[in-house]
């Protein structure tokens, strides 16, 4: 089942429309929309519990095309990719 809000649903469709099928994710309810959509929408979810660490994982994926973040500005500011 889709979340149906309508910015989570946006997100997912054009992130499948770019052919991202890899996401990095850190578990928590404010995520819970995202990885829900990601989750049924049939992308690969890899799950960091700390968000650091989730910026690294993710710049140093091969198949990194960019990282989105929605946290403060630690995390920010290791999700410059």
């Amino acid at each position: 089942m889709y979340c149906n809000k309508r910015n989570t649903l946006q997100l997912t469709a054009l992130m499948l429309k770019a052919g991202i099928t890899d996401v990095v994710i850190c578990p928590g309810s404010r995520n819970s929309p995202l990885a829900n959509n990601f989750s049924v929408a049939g992308m690969n979810c890899i799950p960091v519990t700390d968000e650091r660490c989730a910026g690294f994982a993710c710049s140093g994926s091969s198949s990194c095309r960019g990282c989105v973040c929605n946290v403060g500005q630690r995390g920010a500011e290791s999700c410059a990719c």
